[in-house]
């Protein structure tokens, strides 16, 4: 399946068949060739009349992508034709939209095979009034759960990307923390601040020294660590 992953960033021409194809080689459905799965068959029907393909005909990824993401995953088909895969969870977190800064572009993985979207998904349930900073305590809530939390959570990434931490100074002398790793900026915690746009340019590197110079800020850090610790554990992965 990488190896077919890989192929397609070079947007190949794809030829549409009514049999087993390359992804099917090592399934356990594959009966000399021929799908076993009734279930399988009849979600590739139902994708090919969507996308109005036919058997044998020749097309550009990127074109079948764009297509599908159109025709299928942006409406209910989705949903009607995908509803009995074993798979489904997979596409939908590929589908699924985020509103932290730079989660378009934010699919470097760690040693987990996890992306940034990845550990915000986790990290939604571990951030907490506890977490938060003690200034901002009084405003923290359930719909805000990113407030008060960008140096203990950029600090966090670092530690599981590399990379660098930045600041955008804010007023009072303080400022809100985001990543850079590898020229990909990502902002988990960019929500709090509503529609307010930030700039990400130009920004000072803010040093985990300082930061943690200050004990109520490297405990939020251990809490939040041991928190998504917990996490990674019930997921089936190992920890930080």
């Amino acid at each position: 399946m990488d190896e077919v992953i890989s192929k397609l960033h070079s947007n190949p021409q794809i030829m549409i068949t009514d049999c087993c194809d390359d992804i099917c080689i090592v399934c356990p459905e594959n009966r000399g060739g021929v799908c076993s799965s009734d279930n399988v068959s009849k979600m590739d029907d139902q994708v090919a009349k969507a996308l109005n393909l036919n058997a044998s005909g020749v097309y550009f990824w990127e074109d079948l992508a764009r297509s599908c993401k159109e025709k299928i995953f942006s409406t209910n088909l989705f949903h009607k034709i995908c509803e009995n895969c074993q798979w489904m969870n997979i596409c939908q977190k590929q589908i699924k939209s985020y509103r932290f800064y730079g989660w378009e572009s934010a699919n470097i993985k760690d040693q987990r095979g996890l992306s940034p979207k990845d550990y915000y998904d986790l990290l939604t349930n571990a951030w907490c009034i506890d977490t938060c900073a003690p200034r901002l305590r009084k405003d923290w809530s359930e719909e805000n759960k990113t407030l008060g939390q960008c140096s203990v959570t950029a600090f966090l990434l670092q530690d599981i990307y590399g990379g660098n931490v930045y600041g955008i100074e804010r007023s009072g002398g303080n400022f809100h923390c985001f990543n850079e790793v590898n020229g990909c900026v990502f902002d988990l915690t960019s929500e709090q601040f509503g529609k307010e746009v930030l700039d990400y340019n130009n920004c000072k590197e803010q040093l985990r020294e300082v930061h943690f110079a200050k004990e109520e800020k490297k405990q939020r850090y251990e809490l939040l660590k041991e928190k998504l610790n917990s996490l990674l554990l019930s997921e089936g992965f190992k920890t930080l």
